[in-house]
């Protein structure tokens, strides 16, 4: 009897010494294929210099060429400005100083290849790099990129979604930030790091209040037919923000369900681009990869330069992400999106109400909170409401809202055009 417990305490603890083995060898499997998807991420990242920029002695001109690329402060067309200011840099964190007055500081390095400068004539040469990839304002704390520009949830923690990193003009970038100009990301919401579906799509510890930076409009139907004009807006090999929308500039090939190849003029630092449709304005997807950027020479690198109907920059469709996950929720139809219904009883800006986004009329004043917001009134004060006489149009506006909120519907609004 004594043989038969003993023998049956050391099977059972076998068994636990075999599992928790098992458990071992799966977590290590686990971490390193996370460290794995980390690794190969930072190898398809923009490589900054480790060179420290310094500013030019004198306003370099700027050749073009055919180069489509245009900066921020040469642009005029008001749609292109404002999705500019929707478009951000990806930044290591390593690179960027919290200087503690609500500002910060980007780490600016010299534009170069290989080791080596930009060859006399290059486009851009005087100008500092810092972003490692791009990205896209798509929900008001949502942000789109290209998914090998990511290496997992872990990684989140080692960089920060910037935008404003422009040229204020020929000579001067931007190189200190406010703080709504730079946010940090939380969730990881849907990922594919390479190949045909690769994106990303980042949920970011805050609403996004940067100025000018809206939700990109995106495609949700349909795709873009072959030889529609394109453009494209982000931070070639890391360098400030640049435009991009060339009247020659199309779709060139169109056959895969989840990529298109267009001639745009975009490098490395791209990657997580929005790519626009320049007829409609709508973000037809994400720029994620493409020939050789540059060419070699004994001292010095130069852009390659291709003929326009050898298109072969690939963008993967902004269709693969899972379209659920683009539609904002407004819980108790208030018109204003639960992401900006903070609940803490204190009204600071359209992006931070302070109202409950389970009660459409937070002050109980018999004004539902986005009427209020709209007609520049407290939310959370029941003795700040519209002043009398009121349009007939707020009048509908308030009687739908309230109705549909008191018949208890939850509905998914698409803010987007279709």
């Amino acid at each position: 009897m004594t043989g038969s417990i003993v023998s049956t305490g050391l099977g059972a603890r076998l068994r636990v010494w075999t599992a928790a083995y098992l458990v071992c060898i799966v977590t290590s499997a686990l971490i390193q294929a996370s460290a794995d998807a980390d690794e190969v991420s930072r190898r398809l990242r923009t490589q900054i210099s480790d060179i420290p920029w310094s500013p030019p002695s004198r306003d370099e001109r700027i050749i073009y060429g055919v180069d489509d690329r245009i900066d921020v402060f040469q642009e005029t067309d008001p749609t292109r400005l404002m999705q500019a200011a929707s478009t951000c840099a990806l930044i290591s964190n390593s690179d960027l100083t919290n200087n503690g007055d609500g500002t910060f500081t980007i780490l600016l390095s010299a534009y170069t290849y290989a080791g080596l400068p930009p060859c006399p004539g290059e486009a851009f040469a005087s100008q500092p790099t810092a972003a490692f990839c791009s990205g896209f304002m798509v929900g008001p704390d949502l942000i789109a990129t290209a998914g090998h520009c990511v290496g997992g949830t872990l990684d989140l923690q080692n960089f920060s979604f910037v935008f404003g990193f422009d040229m204020i003009d020929a000579i001067q970038p931007v190189s200190i930030v406010n703080g709504n100009h730079v946010y940090s990301g939380s969730e990881l919401l849907s990922w594919t790091p390479g190949g045909d579906f690769d994106h990303a799509l980042v949920r970011v510890s805050q609403p996004i209040t940067s100025p000018g930076a809206i939700a990109l409009p995106v495609r949700e139907s349909g795709v873009i037919a072959t030889g529609i004009p394109v453009g494209v807006i982000g931070h070639p090999h890391g360098l400030p923000k640049k435009i991009a929308f060339g009247a020659s500039t199309q779709v060139t090939v169109n056959v895969s369900p989840t990529y298109f190849l267009a001639n745009l003029d975009t490098y490395g630092g791209n990657s997580g681009s929005p790519v626009f449709n320049q007829n409609t304005g709508l973000v037809e997807g994400i720029l994620v990869r493409g020939l050789a950027d540059f060419t070699l020479g004994a001292s010095c690198f130069s852009s390659n330069v291709l003929p326009n109907n050898f298109g072969a920059e690939e963008v993967t469709r902004v269709s693969v992400i899972p379209s659920y996950l683009l539609r904002e929720v407004d819980t108790d139809q208030d018109l204003i999106d639960d992401a900006f219904e903070t609940d803490t009883g204190t009204f600071v800006s359209a992006t931070d109400t302070g109202t409950d986004p389970n009660d459409p009329d937070s002050d109980d004043d018999g004004v539902i909170d986005g009427t209020e917001v709209q007609m520049n009134t407290d939310p959370n004060n029941a003795l700040s409401f519209p002043s009398l006489p009121v349009s007939a149009a707020w009048l509908l506006t308030t009687i739908a809202g309230v109705a549909v909120a008191s018949a208890g519907m939850v509905i998914w609004r698409r803010k987007r055009d279709a």
